[in-house]
């Protein structure tokens, strides 16, 4: 009996133990002054700024409706630890971008509205929910890893659009860079 609950306890430890590394490592990564912002090719696929999806508030949602502002999409999918650690760096970038002409989009990938509905409800995002439940958008653009956060400057175009964790740091120099785009088109 002892030798069965030391074959359990032992995974069941080593499991715990990696995911509290790995929440570590995630929540250092996005508090983290990091790098550069990666650039991003000019290349981007159309979808990415062209889609519509629905929300969780019943509305049909898309880049478009935020056009003359900065647009922040995180893609993200409810089964993603390292999401959940994205999630929290862009509510505080929400709260401190909000009011500057900034918007905000979280659109979870591959998933029923009924999982995203329960997710949400438990962890609420203080902007839009989108569900993309065919992946049209991820297999469109070629989205593969998750977290993915797309930034489209006050124009329409991707200015910003990183695979993995991306830090607040990171995020305030993309956001400046889709700013300084703006009044660079404006003059």
């Amino acid at each position: 009996m002892s030798s069965t609950r030391s074959s359990i306890l032992l995974p069941l430890t080593a499991a715990v133990l990696f995911s509290a590394l790995a929440g570590y490592v995630g929540w250092s990564l996005g508090t983290a002054e990091g790098s550069d912002p990666a650039p991003t090719e000019s290349t981007s696929p159309a979808i990415l700024t062209e889609f519509r999806l629905p929300s969780l508030d019943g509305r049909q949602i898309g880049p478009a409706d935020f056009e003359g502002r900065v647009l922040v999409v995180d893609f993200w999918a409810t089964w993603c630890s390292p999401c959940r650690v994205q999630a929290r760096i862009l509510e505080s970038l929400h709260q401190e971008y909000k009011d500057k002409g900034f918007g905000f989009l979280a659109v979870s990938l591959g998933e029923d509205e009924e999982t995203v509905r329960e997710f949400a409800e438990k962890n609420p995002f203080p902007y839009p929910v989108l569900y993309d439940e065919q992946d049209l958008v991820a297999t469109g653009a070629s989205v593969y890893a998750l977290p993915t956060v797309m930034v489209v400057d006050r124009r329409g175009e991707v200015s910003y659009l990183n695979s993995g964790l991306s830090g607040a740091k990171v995020l305030r120099e993309a956001f400046d860079i889709a700013a300084r785009q703006e009044r660079a088109a404006e003059s």
